[in-house]
């Protein structure tokens, strides 16, 4: 996997419908998927809407058609994570799990909006999803993270990206409902913080934006050697986008 990698640099890619061994050899059914998306009319700024509690103390409906800034300037692109969609629509969503996936085409959510997802997925649901370039496969904070940097976003804000800080409490506003462990469970994040430090490395040419509202809230030990990652509180967010 090459990173970084942009949108400018992908035509698209083959996906594999089936492999089948004949006679000792490999076979393919492959399909080649075109560019679905030519995401290059924005301001370089994106907000990335995890589902940790503390995105409870932000009013999403203030990013929605946000046009901040002298002559919209600092105009956000958002993107969401699985089960978002209940809530707000951001525009650009990524399905990961095969629970969200089966529940987002319950709905005519892929009709009207645009949703990342795997070339698996593509497969099962013709026509419901774009396929995440290189067919990347991360946790979705992690996956939406890849794509904002993807389409060439030089100024990524995370906000509800609270990783699992405590024992025997699921940090997810979801938490207890379809696709998601129970409340009072433990919850691993060594690999959500892992895919994350790769990403702010390998997009070193960005700023990336750690939102929370509270500024004494821990970040992640391995994520202060990033010299592109910031921590902000949702004052300074709400400041330097011009949001409100």
């Amino acid at each position: 996997m090459k990173l970084p990698f942009y949108a400018n640099e992908y035509e698209g890619e083959f996906i594999i419908h089936n492999t089948q061994i004949i006679d000792g050899q490999r076979h393919e059914e492959r399909e080649w998927v075109p560019v679905t998306l030519n995401n290059s009319d924005h301001r370089g700024n994106a907000v990335i809407i995890g589902n940790g509690d503390s995105r409870s103390k932000f009013p999403l409906r203030l990013l929605a058609n946000h046009k901040g800034g002298l002559f919209a300037s600092l105009k956000v692109q958002t993107y969401g994570c699985n089960a978002l969609h209940r809530d707000f629509t951001p525009d650009f969503l990524i399905c990961q799990t095969d629970e969200m996936i089966e529940e987002i085409t319950q709905t005519d959510y892929c009709d009207n909006n645009i949703v990342f997802s795997s070339a698996q997925a593509m497969v099962k649901h013709p026509g419901k999803f774009h396929l995440n370039s290189q067919n990347y496969i991360l946790n979705a904070g992690a996956g939406a993270t890849y794509i904002a940097a993807y389409h060439g976003h030089k100024n990524i804000y995370l906000i509800g990206f609270d990783n699992q800080q405590a024992e025997g409490y699921n940090n997810n506003l979801y938490a207890d409902t379809n696709g998601y462990g129970e409340l009072r469970s433990s919850v691993g994040d060594l690999k959500w913080i892992a895919n994350m430090e790769r990403l702010f490395k390998a997009y070193y040419e960005t700023n990336f934006h750690w939102v929370h509202p509270n500024p004494d809230f821990c970040i992640p030990e391995k994520w202060k050697w990033c010299s592109n990652l910031f921590k902000k509180t949702y004052r300074e967010f709400i400041s330097e986008l011009d949001i409100g």
